[in-house]
């Protein structure tokens, strides 16, 4: 049997996206049926969909014909080793590099538990029945766009996260997904799935970095999240890719009855970035908190969307967006909470708050909407965008502050409300010091 890497070294020198590429990736990770016939019939959507035309995100230039769809075999980068978690600070620590994962560590005693961490490919052959069972069963629709059907066709590595029944896992989970040089020019599109089964709880850090790439590489990564019954999960995720990286990426979560998710979420890094987070609460008692936040410089864009469904009566859900642009940056920012007929007694809250450091940066949209078709249900929204206040700059600068440092303080102010709602003192931390690399 080829090794992992041969597996990949052959499949890198694919030349285009095409039903032959597909039946290439099922062979060599020797894929049920079940899973080959959904790439296939992302396929189909993929071959027929025109790249989406999106009011504020312009994607047209994008030449998918010119990129190669998988990216060769790579080892895990010096500038990366350093920021691993030791394996006595964490449950587990899974990397993604380019297209190759490696499960650096997983917790023996937890594994003798029941605790899964390994790559997708491994989980659909050693746990077919559990894989099957939540793969694209969180409400992500393969023909969504044409990315989201590229990504389901052709996706590559990614994670699987199972946690047992009652299974409290104290330490966090670390995944890890790295773009290196190697990927220039390429597409790398692991994909996610997460389960909590019934009164498990767990920390997940899914944390994602790019350096060193020379030609723009393109990410289609997507994640599932089943949070089942009384079950907990506090989900946090930093993308910071400092090359030029394109993101059209989505994640849906599913939560059941007396769940609860919470899902902090930041976005500091790439070129072009577009991802759509929905949380769907399926049952009575599940609840959500999604906090979002982010910071551009220079000329990136960020289109970033938070829904919330409420598809059950009871079901209680709260989200936070709050961020700084500077440089030339644009940002969209589209948060909708939608109770359902019949969700009666669900309450949800948004607020959206950007504050703007120079001139030329703009919000294109900031969008915070309801769609409320139950009765006897809580919900409300507001959004502000603003500047830094001047006076409360003059009278910094006039203490002895220079203008970087006195904005930095305004800034840590204004992210003060949202990092006071974060639990984990290392998310609050990493938020903290990635917003303020862009204050310069």
């Amino acid at each position: 049997m080829a090794k992992p890497l041969d597996k990949i070294e052959a499949l890198a020198q694919a030349t285009g996206f095409s039903e032959d590429l597909i039946d290439r990736i099922a062979r060599a990770y020797d894929e049920p049926e079940w899973l080959v016939k959904r790439r296939r019939e992302a396929w189909l959507a993929f071959r027929d969909l025109p790249l989406p035309s999106w009011r504020r995100t312009d994607v047209s230039d994008l030449q998918l014909d010119r990129i190669r769809p998988v990216a060769p075999s790579s080892s895990i980068p010096a500038w990366a080793e350093g920021a691993l978690p030791p394996a006595a600070e964490a449950a587990a620590v899974a990397i993604q590099v380019d297209s190759t994962v490696e499960i650096r560590h997983v917790d023996p005693a937890l594994a003798e538990r029941g605790l899964i961490v390994t790559d997708l490919h491994t989980a659909a052959q050693r746990y077919p029945d559990l894989v099957e069972r939540f793969f694209l069963q969180s409400g992500l629709r393969p023909d969504t766009d044409r990315f989201t059907a590229l990504h389901a066709a052709f996706w590559i590595g990614g994670f699987f996260v199972y946690v047992p029944r009652g299974l409290v896992v104290e330490k966090p989970i670390y995944l890890v997904t790295l773009i290196t040089g190697a990927a220039s020019g390429t597409s790398v599109s692991g994909h996610g799935l997460i389960v909590l089964d019934e009164q498990a709880q767990a920390t997940i850090f899914d944390e994602s970095d790019a350096r060193e790439v020379e030609q723009t590489a393109l990410y289609t990564g997507n994640l599932e999240i089943h949070v089942e019954p009384a079950a907990r999960l506090n989900y946090v995720s930093f993308q910071n890719w400092r090359a030029p990286v394109r993101e059209y990426s989505q994640k849906f979560a599913r939560v059941r009855r007396d769940g609860y998710l919470l899902a902090t979420s930041g976005f500091f890094g790439g070129d072009q970035t577009r991802n759509v987070f929905t949380t769907r609460l399926v049952e009575p008692g599940a609840g959500t908190q999604n906090i979002l936040a982010y910071a551009a410089a220079g000329r990136q864009h960020f289109d970033l969307t938070t829904n919330t469904i409420h598809a059950a009566p009871s079901t209680l859900g709260d989200m936070t967006a709050r961020g700084i642009l500077t440089g030339a940056s644009r940002l969209v920012y589209q948060g909708l909470i939608r109770i359902e007929r019949g969700a009666h007694k669900s309450e949800d809250y948004l607020n959206s708050n950007t504050l703007l450091l120079s001139p030329d940066a703009k919000v294109l949209d900031d969008i915070p909407s309801l769609e409320i078709e139950a009765d006897d249900v809580k919900a409300s929204h507001g959004a502000t965008v603003g500047q830094i206040d001047q006076e409360q700059m003059f009278y910094l600068r006039s203490r002895g502050l220079n203008e970087t440092m006195a904005k930095r303080l305004l800034v840590s102010g204004f992210f003060e409300p949202l990092l006071g709602r974060i639990p984990n003192d290392d998310a609050r931390e990493r938020i903290s010091e990635l917003v303020l690399e862009k204050v310069i």
